[in-house]
């Protein structure tokens, strides 16, 4: 279902004097590129080269989390100014790249003369807030606020981190037009574990070269038992008869 609000302001009607003629213009949204679940309209007063803050009703930045939309423009002029969350991105836009980028919100925001669906492309700044739950479940080191341009598809915003409460970190782009926006998240890059393998002791081996070896002496021979009977026997025999030749 979508929810339009619409609000004529009095800067609308300051406008009519000093801004040509606008008083009796009838609030025209601006035309938007994609369809809308929810957009918020309103007209302003703009004097030249002054910026002017739109500050958005709760329901529209609960819808999405733009917080306050700052334009300018070069000359004095009354303007129409529609913010819209995005139901779906059209045809023709390419869907914000991924990854690295995790998209947490996609949202539109144009400006057009006031009383005519003719555009007009002020500058200005956006201030949107992302929840810290998201943040923290999408593992997201860095918020970035990014463009649609159909010369350069979607384009990355220097975003800055302006604040933060207890549910909402907070946060600022500047650009030099409005057009369709997609606030993302960078994730993380995990840091690869570092496995040590534990490297076995090796045994060292030592080699004996043949000039090393020292050689081995070789057991004295062992006569038999009877061997020795023998000797002993015919040594007595000898030593007998030499006794007995003497006495002769």
């Amino acid at each position: 279902m979508q929810i339009i609000v619409t609000a004529q302001t009095g800067r609308a009607g300051g406008g009519a004097g000093g801004g040509g003629g606008a008083g009796g213009a009838v609030l025209i949204p601006p035309p938007l590129e994609a369809p809308s679940e929810v957009k918020y309209t309103e007209a302003g007063y703009f004097p030249a080269n002054r910026e002017v803050a739109l500050k958005l009703p709760a329901k529209i930045t609960q819808a999405t989390d733009v917080v306050e939309i700052v334009a300018k423009t070069d000359e004095t002029r009354t303007l129409s100014i529609t913010i819209s969350k995005v139901k779906e991105l059209p045809e023709n836009v390419p869907n914000v790249p991924t990854p690295p980028y995790k998209v947490y919100r996609i949202f539109e925001v144009a400006f057009a003369k006031y009383g005519t669906a003719i555009k007009v492309e002020p500058s200005g700044r956006i201030a949107f807030r992302v929840a810290k739950d998201w943040i923290s479940k999408e593992n997201v080191n860095e918020v970035l606020l990014m463009k649609y341009s159909p010369a350069k598809a979607w384009v990355e915003i220097p975003t800055a981190k302006v604040g933060e409460d207890g549910s909402y970190a907070y946060f600022e782009s500047s650009v030099g037009s409005f057009s369709l926006f997609a606030i993302v998240g960078k994730a993380a890059t995990p840091t690869p574990a570092v496995t040590v393998a534990e490297t076995p002791t090796a045994t060292p081996v030592v080699t004996v070269t043949s000039e090393e070896r020292t050689p081995t002496p070789a057991p004295p021979t062992a006569f038999p038992p009877m061997a020795i009977v023998f000797t002993v026997a015919a040594a007595i025999a000898a030593i007998a008869i030499v006794v007995y030749l003497a006495r002769r």
